[in-house]
């Protein structure tokens, strides 16, 4: 049984967000209001130690994570950046206006924004297949680093390779033990210092209980993208986000807005089981005193 905290975060304004023009590949960089951002998130997350660190590559997503880390009170891992968590590619209306889009839309005589899927770019769809596959690699690599004797590696980014068990409470108490139910959490940070029972010596807080973790992830990627993700989170792993705001709040994202997760891998006959996916918080932007776009 292991456990991994994942935290999501959306890049900082940039001028195209102001001009409200859509930016999609186009590699825009942060305005200053979107690097004061960063610097607040970082602030608020300055004494935890991440152990992995995922950005786009785009520059917008990955100035954002160096804003954040910068102000950190830890060593900070190698950034990793990954195309596939790049916004959506909006094909013939990158850099075009959220007023010149629903024009082009309506001459098409089909869905207006944001289903509309302009010519070259790609579909909602698409994006979500992209970010299932960094999501569930992500867990696949976490699950080898904890369970790597006798285990599978024919693992592909699909849910599909992931070994399928009755999701119910009895099933989870066994296979997830103390970690069965994850409820009612005091603090969100993810606490380090002398800790003899995981050698990352990183917990965090339930009730008195310490519930111990094997990596600290953070992600910086983009509105559209996370949407699609966090979307999978709840619709095919069933997280629930409703002591959260519910699917409303995941249809809206700020800039900089973080949500965090615990996410639970495990074993079954030498096979990683579905992901067990439990919201600590969801597009937390209170770190925020300005206006949020």
């Amino acid at each position: 049984m292991g456990v991994f905290i994942l935290t999501l975060v959306r890049h900082g304004v940039t001028q195209f967000n102001l001009d409200r023009r859509i930016q999609g590949h186009t590699d825009t960089p942060l305005h200053p209001d979107g690097l004061e951002q960063a610097a607040k998130l970082g602030s608020l997350l300055r004494n935890e130690t991440f152990t992995h660190c995922y950005s786009s590559d785009l520059q917008r997503a990955l100035h954002t994570l160096i804003g954040i880390l910068k102000l950190n009170e830890n060593k900070s891992p190698p950034i990793i950046q990954d195309s596939q968590l790049r916004e959506i590619y909006f094909g013939a209306a990158e850099t075009l206006s959220i007023k010149e889009v629903r024009k082009m839309a309506e001459e098409a005589g089909g869905e207006m924004p944001p289903f509309y899927v302009a010519p070259g770019g790609e579909s909602r769809l698409d994006v979500r297949v992209r970010m299932k596959s960094f999501f569930n690699s992500l867990c696949q690599s976490m699950y080898e680093k904890l369970f790597s004797n006798g285990m599978s590696r024919n693992f592909s980014g699909s849910c599909e390779n992931y070994h399928e068990i009755q999701n119910d409470q009895d099933t989870n108490d066994t296979i997830f033990g103390q970690y069965s139910n994850l409820d009612h959490f005091d603090k969100i940070s993810v606490m380090t210092g002398s800790n003899s029972d995981t050698s990352n010596g990183m917990w965090i807080m339930k009730g008195s209980e310490r519930v111990n973790v094997s990596a600290n992830v953070l992600v910086v990627s983009h509105g559209a993208a996370l949407h699609q993700l966090l979307q999978y989170l709840v619709e095919e792993l069933h997280c629930d986000v409703e002591d959260h705001g519910g699917l409303e709040v995941i249809n809206h994202i700020p800039n900089t807005g973080m949500s965090r997760f615990i996410i639970r891998v495990a074993p079954v006959e030498g096979r990683m089981v579905v992901p067990r996916v439990h919201c600590l918080c969801l597009n937390r932007a209170d770190h925020l005193r300005t206006e949020v776009y």
